[in-house]
């Protein structure tokens, strides 16, 4: 068996575990990318194989209504021609993209760097949050550091409120509804 049959079968058997244990109460989140429709493949190849029932995982697609069209396309004709059980929902409509860059603020670079910009913006004097964007000679704060280009984020003179909640509303809040998620990374 080759090295790519091996990780196919491995991908399958936790898509069959992962289905064994929920009860069948678990979902796709589908994005219509690269990634989620070889998932979705995977799991079509489950039913094809008979080891979980046909349709039987809904690929559910958030469409938080700043997608390209090309993408939402290629979702509708995947439901359409190849998988049945695509669900499409929609975040809050309170809840739209220009509300949240009004009243949240705007994601920059990275959810990471604009969650930490953003608690930076709203409590200017604590230490913590500029070290976590600007480093130390530790290297603990790699992933959160911005580079030499972006320390105008920084001044307090800056007119752009920054926050990572685009995600929390469009598409967090849209996909839990309240609920427990759990994700399945398929390596």
């Amino acid at each position: 068996m080759t090295d790519l049959n091996t990780k196919i079968t491995r991908a399958q058997e936790r898509i069959e575990a992962l289905y064994n244990d929920t009860g069948g109460k678990c979902y796709l989140s589908f994005s219509g990318g690269k990634d989620s429709t070889v998932v979705l493949a995977l799991i079509k190849q489950c039913e094809d194989l008979l080891t979980i029932p046909p349709n039987s995982i809904p690929a559910v697609f958030n469409n938080t209504g700043i997608e390209l069209g090309a993408t939402t396309e290629f979702v509708h004709r995947v439901q359409a021609s190849w998988y049945s059980n695509v669900i499409s929902i929609r975040h809050d409509k309170r809840d739209s993209f220009d509300w949240i860059l009004k009243n949240k603020g705007k994601p920059i670079k990275s959810k990471l760097k604009s969650e930490n910009l953003g608690k930076r913006q709203r409590n200017p004097d604590n230490p913590f949050y500029l070290k976590q964007l600007l480093g130390d000679n530790t290297g603990h704060y790699k992933s959160t550091m911005i580079a030499d280009r972006d320390l105008h984020l920084l001044h307090p003179d800056l007119d752009i409120n920054i926050d990572n909640k685009c995600c929390q509303y469009l598409k967090k809040n849209p996909l839990t509804n309240g609920r427990k998620t759990m994700t399945l990374k398929v390596t």
